[in-house]
């Protein structure tokens, strides 16, 4: 089945709805910063393609969250960029703390009760 929505296109959807105090993009990766209240706003997010060496990036985001006191935490997705930076992270010692499970239903034909 089809997605009804480009998949990075609903990633963006959930981080707009759930904002950050501040957020910034780093070359296809979105940085976000919120004193730490939730993990979604304040993570990686690295949903974009990328010319700049994963494992430079991985350190200037590290960088940037050690600068707000924050720890690194990155959000991957099945479409995350570079496709091998479960690995790289892996590899440096990252574990998977959590899963999110995104779910969508079509509402063309849904009729309030």
């Amino acid at each position: 089945m089809k997605p009804p929505v480009n998949p990075v296109r609903l990633e963006e959807l959930g981080l707009s709805a759930w904002p950050a105090l501040e957020e910034t993009r780093y070359e296809g990766w979105i940085l976000r910063f919120a004193d730490g209240h939730t993990k979604r706003a304040n993570s990686v997010n690295p949903l974009y393609p990328s010319t700049i060496d994963v494992e430079e990036k991985i350190a200037a985001c590290e960088r940037a969250h050690e600068e707000h006191g924050l720890p690194t935490i990155f959000r991957l997705t099945p479409f995350s960029e570079p496709a091998t930076l479960d690995q790289t992270l892996d590899s440096r010692d990252y574990s998977m703390i959590d899963r999110t499970l995104v779910m969508t239903r079509s509402i063309a034909n849904f009729s309030a009760p």
